[in-house]
């Protein structure tokens, strides 16, 4: 017995403007190599704070000496871990709102400003996502405070132009 067949099969098409897929797409992409590369730097802390393996030793200490100060290298460690922590935290919420409010406005009546909204939200949120962890690793607060908010702000936005565009407000 075939359970599939033409007539039982759902069937229906996205479709998205071309600007906002675009926008969404390269953010999603650069956030992900962002991520990525703030996973990957974590590693070389860990090995100099005294996590190295017994075979890395000798190569460190032959680079950096026998007495290389672990202590530094250990808040460094923990930086980069609360960068790729918060990272974990923010960006698949932020991505989450910005492509179900691209989505979203690509149906509604006032799809052409939503759109724009949508591009422009998605542009601020990775810029500041860069800027927060960029901050967070050379130790600027108040940057970081601001990158922070700029990208928490563009999520809630996402999600008002989504909540518009779904008839809720």
């Amino acid at each position: 017995m075939d359970l599939y067949n033409e007539k039982n099969a759902l069937s229906f098409t996205l479709k998205m403007d071309t600007q906002v897929l675009k926008s969404l797409v390269l953010c999603t992409g650069a956030l992900g190599v962002k991520y990525l590369v703030s996973v990957l730097a974590t590693v070389i802390p860990n090995r100099l704070c005294g996590e190295a393996s017994a075979e890395d030793l000798p190569l460190l200490e032959k680079i950096l000496g026998k007495d290389f100060d672990k202590e530094m290298y250990r808040s460094i460690q923990k930086r980069c871990a609360c960068v790729v922590s918060n990272d974990q935290e923010s960006i698949p919420v932020g991505l989450a709102m910005l492509w179900l409010a691209g989505l979203v406005t690509s149906t509604s009546a006032t799809s052409s400003e939503s759109s724009q909204s949508v591009v422009r939200l998605t542009q601020v949120f990775t810029l500041s996502r860069l800027a927060h962890s960029t901050a967070y690793y050379f130790g600027v607060p108040g940057v970081r405070s601001l990158a922070f908010l700029g990208g928490y702000v563009s999520s809630l936005g996402a999600g008002i132009v989504a909540l518009k565009g779904l008839g809720g407000l």
